[in-house]
């Protein structure tokens, strides 16, 4: 296996169209931590265990992706059963949990914009 360098990943972005809504939904729905919103620039950026997450509006300054099209945000939690209960008490509409053939589990929800992010629980 190749030495990374320390090469590490720094920022995960998701493309919306209205910042105000999807803000909305990833702090209260998701439950993720907001660490700052700046509207003005279209960005707002959110906590993780890992590497922070960062929505932000097409064309003005964050890049140039098309909302909807994000299906690669893979974000791990303890326990997908009581995660996903959590973002369905909250409005969320999360798929059914699957158990996956490592011994994990996972589950979907889909942003306002058709962004896909995936709850993933590693192997007990």
């Amino acid at each position: 296996m190749a030495e990374s360098k320390g090469v590490r990943v720094g920022l995960v972005k998701i493309p919306v169209t209205d910042l105000g809504r999807a803000a909305t939904f990833y702090r209260e729905v998701l439950g993720l931590p907001e660490e700052f919103a700046v509207p003005a620039y279209g960005w707002a950026q959110y906590s993780t265990e890992g590497v922070p997450l960062c929505l932000y509006i097409s064309g003005r300054g964050g890049g140039n992706g098309k909302p909807g099209s994000c299906d690669s945000v893979h974000l791990v939690v303890r326990d997908a059963k009581e995660s996903r209960a959590g973002i369905l008490q909250r409005g969320g509409q999360p798929t059914d949990v699957v158990q996956s053939d490592d011994g994990g589990a996972f589950f979907e929800v889909q942003d306002p914009d058709g962004n896909t992010i995936k709850f993933m629980q590693a192997r007990v």
